[in-house]
């Protein structure tokens, strides 16, 4: 079963249901979250998962991540209210990390904040950018895909 933050909006009702009636069994607890939360799924025509994600209120929340049509990993955010916050990381579809980005909510807006690094498809750091509140600061160069020894193609 969930743990249910009873410091939130949503947890505040269920705890006044639940101070009003102490013998609610967890079928009416998995009947109230189903109008909070909502769990999506999309699938490719060869039956793989495509991506899964969660709806709070009709906005996402949580984790959301995209497959590619092989079944690896292809995308991992996590939003809170319908904006992605803390980490995005893309992968290659031969499961290597292609980016990561950090997001960072100021003031109620969501910004790119911080390092953001790509990879080649080997696994190699190619370079990583900076950025404050969404402002470009600088970047570094490490390797050109040119120059990356153990490039491949996949």
């Amino acid at each position: 079963m969930k743990l249910i933050n009873f410091n939130s909006i949503e947890g505040l009702i269920l705890k006044k249901v639940f101070d009003n009636y102490p013998l609610l069994d967890k079928y009416l607890i998995y009947y109230i979250e189903s109008f909070i939360y909502e769990n999506k799924e999309e699938y490719f025509s060869n039956g793989n998962l495509k991506l899964k994600y969660r709806l709070k209120f009709g906005k996402r929340d949580g984790e959301y991540t995209e497959y590619h049509s092989n079944g690896k990993l292809y995308k991992k955010i996590f939003y809170i209210n319908d904006k992605y916050v803390k980490d995005c990381l893309i992968y290659y579809n031969n499961g290597n990390l292609a980016d990561h980005s950090i997001y960072k909510e100021i003031n109620g807006e969501v910004y790119k904040h911080g390092l953001q690094t790509f990879y080649c498809t080997c696994g190699t750091n190619l370079y990583t950018m900076i950025f404050d509140k969404g402002q470009y600061i600088s970047s570094e160069m490490y390797n050109s895909i040119g120059d990356c020894k153990n490039h491949s193609n996949t």
